[in-house]
Formats: C-alpha cells, sequence, structure tokens
C-alpha cells in the first residue's frame, strides 16, 4: 500500500512537472517568435524611417539647387544695371530695384515703417533707434527653424543689395544629440548693419528646429572695424535662443568690415552647465571662440 501510494505520488509528480515543461516551452517559443516578430518590425519601420530621412535630404537638396537657380536668374535680372545721367548731368549707376529699394531704406530710417515691420517679422526699436526681433514670434515656432535654403535667399537679397552677408556655423554634440551655432552679419537691406547668432537642434534631414529650450543670457555688439565705430550694443535681460539686431542708420556696410561679438553666459543650472560643456568640448581652440571656464561663459568674436 505505501509503496503504491508513493509510486501514485511520484507519477503524479511526473505529470505535473511534464505539464509546466510544456507550458514553459509554448510560453519560451511565442515569447522568442514574439521577439522576433518586434525585431522585424522594429528594423522595417527602422528602414523606411532611414528611407524617408534619406528621401527628405535628396529633395531638400534637390529644391534648393532648382531655388538657388532661380535665384541666381532674378537677381541677374534686378542688378541688371545701368548708367543714367541724373538731373545734373552726372552719370549714376541704377537697376531696376535700385530707386524702390532706396526708397524703403529711407522710409525704414525715418521710422516710417515700424509697425510693418513689427508685424511682419516682430521686430522693435529700443530707445538707440535699434531693431531687435522678439523672442516669441513666429521665428520661434520649432518646425520653422533654419536650413541652408534660407542662407541661399539671404544670400541673393545681399548681391541684389550689393553686400554680400557673412555667415558662420559650427555643430556640436550633446547628450547623443546634434546642435548647431548658427551666426549671421551683413547689410540687411533696409534694416541696416545687422547681425544674429541662434541655437538650433538636428531635425529632419538637412533641416534644422529651433531649439528655444536652450535658450541663455546672451550679450551681442557689433562694430565697424573700418572706422572702429560701435553699430551697436545689445545687452538685454531676457534669456534669448536667437540674439540680434540692425541699425538702419548704418546702410550699405559690408560683412567683412564688420565683427560681431556674442557672450553667452550659463547658469548654474544641470541644463545650462551640461550646454556649456558640450559647446565648450567643440569650441575650446577654435579661434573664433574664447570659453572661461571660470565665469562659465563662451564668446564668438567673427
Amino acid at each position: 500500500m505505501i509503496q503504491q501510494a508513493k509510486n501514485a505520488v511520484q507519477n503524479k509528480y511526473r505529470q505535473t512537472q511534464s505539464k509546466l515543461t510544456n507550458v514553459y516551452e509554448k510560453i519560451v517559443s511565442k515569447g522568442s517568435r514574439l521577439i522576433r516578430y518586434a525585431n522585424q518590425k522594429y528594423t522595417e519601420k527602422k528602414q523606411q524611417f532611414t528611407d524617408f530621412v534619406s528621401y527628405v535630404s535628396r529633395r531638400t537638396k534637390q529644391i534648393r539647387i532648382n531655388i538657388s537657380r532661380e535665384l541666381c536668374n532674378i537677381t541677374e535680372r534686378a542688378v541688371d544695371k545701368k548708367i543714367v545721367s541724373n538731373e545734373n548731368g552726372k552719370l549714376q549707376v541704377t537697376s531696376p530695384l535700385k530707386n524702390a529699394m532706396d526708397a524703403f531704406k529711407e522710409a525704414t530710417k525715418e521710422g516710417e515703417l515700424d509697425y510693418t515691420i513689427d508685424l511682419a517679422i516682430g521686430a522693435e526699436k529700443d530707445k538707440d533707434g535699434n531693431y531687435h526681433i522678439k523672442q516669441n514670434y513666429w521665428q520661434s515656432n520649432k518646425f520653422v527653424g533654419y536650413n541652408d535654403l534660407y542662407d541661399d535667399v539671404f544670400k541673393a537679397a545681399g548681391v541684389v543689395n550689393g553686400s554680400a552677408p557673412d555667415i558662420y556655423k559650427e555643430e556640436f554634440m550633446m547628450n547623443g544629440e546634434t546642435y548647431i551655432i548658427w551666426a549671421w552679419k551683413g547689410d540687411y537691406i533696409n534694416l541696416g548693419a545687422g547681425a544674429e547668432i541662434g541655437i538650433y537642434k538636428k531635425g529632419i534631414g538637412n533641416h534644422y528646429f529651433t531649439a528655444t529650450g536652450l535658450s541663455q543670457k546672451m550679450q551681442l555688439s557689433l562694430k565697424d572695424t573700418k572706422n572702429n565705430n560701435t553699430i551697436f550694443d545689445y545687452n538685454p535681460t531676457e534669456r534669448q535662443w536667437w540674439v540680434n539686431g540692425f541699425n538702419p542708420n548704418h546702410q550699405g556696410v559690408q560683412a567683412k568690415e564688420l565683427e560681431s561679438i556674442t557672450v553667452i553666459q550659463f547658469s548654474d543650472s544641470k541644463e545650462d552647465q551640461d550646454l556649456f560643456k558640450a559647446l565648450a568640448k567643440t569650441m575650446e581652440g577654435k579661434k573664433e571662440w574664447n570659453i572661461d571656464e571660470e565665469k562659465k561663459t563662451a564668446t564668438l568674436t567673427w
């Protein structure tokens, strides 16, 4: 009797163990299939995203080529200069846009277009008569961002205006993400001598998103090296993701004669210090940059 009971218990144990083994194997098998399926779908989606980014990049380049070609054609027509005699009998050079642009510049200098300029691009005048574009206008939308195509338009406008702009940009890495410092200086047509610098985050293809979340305390000054005059010195109290300034009373300047100085002051917060360290790691040793570890400042002079 005892042996029979013992055998019965052992049989029951083996049956239970066999069932558990079968259940375990089924779970492992289904889990393995699920993992393989998930990996396959992830690989497919990753490839689709990679293909999409590649497509956007190729199309952006093609669109840029087409627009640049058209801009060249427009620019050639716009600067189709003619030599004419003025009322005093002296010869002067004119073009289809010259008279209109001169009137546009004069109206801006006189303040007649302040409301229109503010409405269009969000630029307000300070007490010294310099324009500064607000930090929360349409340019701050993440997806507006910036890319080389914008610069192509900027350069074409500069050619029409007779003063090609100067552009500086430098990428850096932070927490596995790509960011870029993008800066500009030159003659901004009716806005006059100006400079800008902004922080952007790598977006899709060759497009960068606006990085408003990385705004810092910034100071921007612009000097005319030809006569050593300060065109403006802007030190806003509000944190800036894109600091800028334009003096309509300084017209017809050449970018090569301008010196732009931007001082970025980083706070003690962890986020700001992460940005400072990432920026310093890339910019340290570059002739345009001065990194002050003690003051926690990064200065771009160019």
